[in-house]
């Protein structure tokens, strides 16, 4: 369930990207989940931490 909660979130911002004029061959989507933890998810701040979106510019 997380892992398809991961890819939702970033799906979404996906969409608001294409929805806002950027063309979808120059941006990609990825749901990592528990892979890439920003923060422990022993705490509630930690959880909270760890929603979230990380846009790469290249």
């Amino acid at each position: 369930m997380p892992k398809k909660i991961s890819r939702l979130r970033a799906k979404a911002v996906y969409d608001e990207f294409i929805s806002n004029g950027i063309p979808a061959e120059k941006i990609e989507h990825i749901g990592v989940s528990f892979v890439l933890p920003a923060a422990s998810n022993e705490t509630e701040f930690g959880r909270m931490s760890n929603r979230r979106v990380v846009v790469v510019v290249e």
